[in-house]
């Protein structure tokens, strides 16, 4: 057994989309269809208005903030809450607070 922890994982910075305090963790790829990462938002950080390449879950594990898909107004997310954006849809993720997301991406996600 291995116990690891999401917040000291190594990221990358996002910088794409206009993304301000945004880091990437690699955390899985269990094929070559899905991955597992951590979303990392600092206080005051945005993962700006992106399209997706598959089916994407979004689980909230630590902070709050806002998310939206398209042009709809931002909608409030905090811990526990989940989000799951289709595949090709346009999204973006905002925080004041700081945000850490655990991201499920696959094209055959069953929900």
């Amino acid at each position: 057994m291995r116990i690891f922890r999401a917040d000291k994982l190594p990221g990358r910075s996002i910088s794409q989309f206009a993304s301000v305090g945004a880091e990437i963790v690699p955390v899985a790829r269990p094929t070559a269809e899905a991955q597992v990462v951590v979303l990392r938002l600092m206080p005051g950080g945005k993962l700006g208005l992106h399209q997706t390449n598959s089916r994407q879950l979004f689980i909230v594990m630590n902070g709050s903030g806002a998310v939206r898909a398209g042009d709809e107004p931002p909608l409030p997310v905090t811990v526990g809450d989940m989000v799951l954006w289709e595949s090709g849809e346009w999204h973006e993720t905002t925080t004041e607070a700081g945000l850490l997301a655990l991201l499920v991406e696959a094209d055959a996600l069953e929900m």
